[in-house]
């Protein structure tokens, strides 16, 4: 009787550690891929970045959606946020932004929206 409690936990066990391996490995293939644009400082406060990452939010006003990391339950986490802005100058293609943000993001393979988790397409 001893050794068929043994089996059946120890099967129970390898059970749930692969169902626990399964959820994580799909929990982050749905997450949002995104892509960063290059920017360019032109001050401690101010970034260049191309004009197509400015996006209309739902109230009508300008801003970009940018990535910030924290420390997850495995690993790194990314999670995306959106801030108003007022284009400081537009050069061609170009617009001047007054923030300190480094991961503008330049195209997600669906609509943002803030505090979402998100991972860098991957090439």
């Amino acid at each position: 009787m001893k050794k068929l409690i043994v089996k059946i936990s120890s099967a129970m066990v390898i059970l749930l550690a692969f169902c626990t391996f399964t959820a994580a490995t799909i929990e982050d293939k749905m997450k949002i891929q995104v892509d960063y644009v290059p920017i360019q400082t032109v001050s401690d406060f101010e970034i260049n970045i191309p004009y197509s990452c400015v996006q209309k939010f739902q109230n009508g006003k300008q801003g970009i959606f940018y990535t910030e990391d924290s420390d997850g339950l495995w690993e790194k986490e990314s999670s995306v946020f959106s801030m108003e802005i007022f284009p400081e100058e537009v050069k061609g293609n170009f617009v001047i932004v007054e923030t300190s943000q480094k991961m503008i993001v330049g195209y997600s393979s669906q609509e943002l929206e803030e505090g979402m988790k998100v991972k860098k397409v991957e090439p």
